[in-house]
């Protein structure tokens, strides 16, 4: 695979219009997961992660905080993903004998964690505000189990 310009600009180009689709409406586009590689997704979970940690920093005012929130977030947020895709596909396959995809569980994961990384810039200031955080991502979490695994309702609510 030959890394270009125009391969580079197609795939940023990709992963913006995709991202900002979700910002504007997060509970419709949960039902539609990008269909995107292992290192595109992880990439951006990378990006992302940091630019949270470093804004983290940023408000806190803490040159220390800027530093560790840009070089350990995505450290931190691969490993919360990683984790929580193993939990939630092991679950699933003991309890619905339904074996999930891992990278579109993984994807599912990453994007419904997009809402807490940021609620996480403020929780500095605001500390319950990451609650909100937490919350909308299990709204997300439920709602993308729901669709893009016709799992049940009510084992997902409660699993969450």
């Amino acid at each position: 695979m030959k890394l270009d310009n125009e391969y580079l600009i197609r795939e940023l180009t990709d992963i913006k219009t995709h991202i900002l689709k979700f910002l504007k409406n997060p509970i419709d586009e949960i039902k539609s997961l990008p269909d995107w590689p292992w290192p595109k997704i992880i990439l951006f979970l990378t990006v992302f992660s940091s630019v949270c940690g470093l804004l983290s920093g940023i408000v806190e005012k803490n040159k220390f905080a800027v530093i560790s929130g840009f070089l350990l977030n995505p450290i931190i947020a691969i490993s919360l993903v990683g984790v929580s895709t193993l939990f939630f596909g092991i679950y699933f396959k003991i309890f619905t004998n339904q074996v999930l995809p891992w990278r579109k569980l993984f994807t599912l994961i990453v994007f419904s964690n997009l809402p807490n990384f940021i609620f996480s810039i403020a929780a500095n200031y605001v500390s319950p505000i990451i609650l909100i955080g937490l919350g909308f991502t299990s709204l997300l979490l439920i709602k993308g189990f729901i669709e893009n695994f016709h799992l049940d309702r009510k084992l997902v609510i409660k699993v969450i």
